[in-house]
């Protein structure tokens, strides 16, 4: 802003010390205003906003907790990894289906 005017950052704050205080007050009255209109409201934002709303509000009630998961009887937890492997293209559905569905079995 002092740039903007052509004076130094110094002059600015000392020359407009309340001005900038009440822009700065207005400015986060606005802000908390949108914030909790968006918080309270419908939008896919909703969900976010009231999360850091109680967050900043209720950071005792409202923090990442640790979870420990163990498996049967306290021990380690089992882990069972797939590997999925993707078809090979086809130039069409008829042609993808054709491949690969499940032929009936010969008896």
């Amino acid at each position: 802003m002092a740039k903007n005017l052509g004076i130094n950052r110094r002059t600015l704050a000392k020359a407009f010390r309340e001005e900038l205080d009440s822009a700065l007050a207005d400015l986060t009255v606005r802000v908390h205003a949108n914030f909790l209109k968006i918080a309270t409201g419908d939008s896919k934002s909703a969900a976010w906003a009231a999360e850091r709303w109680l967050r900043m509000r209720a950071p005792q009630q409202w923090r990442d907790q640790p979870t420990e998961i163990t498996g049967a009887d306290g021990g380690p937890l089992m882990v069972t990894s797939y590997v999925v492997r993707a078809p090979k293209p086809t130039e069409s559905a008829a042609e993808w289906l054709q491949t690969y569905t499940p032929k009936p079995e010969k008896s």
